[in-house]
């Protein structure tokens, strides 16, 4: 079962700018949890060593929702990556919420326009919460609550 961070990374791929942060918050935990110790840190967060964790400070891999999962698991450590990602994935959804969705979505048909205009809806959202700004979902809420006034 995908997590709330698996759901948000297999919507909105990162930017360059993004994979920056999360690998500079990855040294920040690996430096405060572990010494500096990439090995110490692997091991902290369920690995046998720190080989991944390495090749993810080195720039050879991307900090993925596996990674960030793992951390955020780890003792003391729950919501490290918060404020680097998409509120999609930072938002405590619930799983049986995300199946939900994903099945509603999954039985859309094909290139039909609710797909699309909901394909739009979730870029849309992204893009808003990537550059910062209001996503598209808070501004349907917010005619939401213009409407129930």
């Amino acid at each position: 079962m995908p997590s709330s961070a698996r759901y948000a990374f297999s919507i909105v791929r990162s930017t360059p700018e993004q994979d920056e942060r999360l690998r500079q918050r990855l040294q920040e935990a690996v430096d405060k949890f572990a010494g500096k110790s990439a090995d110490r840190f692997g091991r902290l967060i369920g690995y046998t060593n720190g080989g991944y964790v390495r090749e993810c400070l080195n720039k050879i891999k991307p900090v993925r929702e596996t990674l960030i999962e793992r951390v955020h698991a780890a003792e003391g450590m729950g919501g490290w990556f918060d404020g680097e990602l998409s509120p999609i994935a930072a938002a405590d959804i619930a799983d049986a919420d995300e199946q939900a969705l994903l099945a509603a979505f999954r039985a859309l048909p094909p290139g039909s326009a609710l797909r699309r205009e909901v394909l739009g809806y979730v870029r849309g959202a992204a893009a808003g919460a990537a550059s910062g700004g209001a996503s598209t979902d808070q501004h349907h809420r917010g005619q939401a609550q213009a409407k129930a006034a």
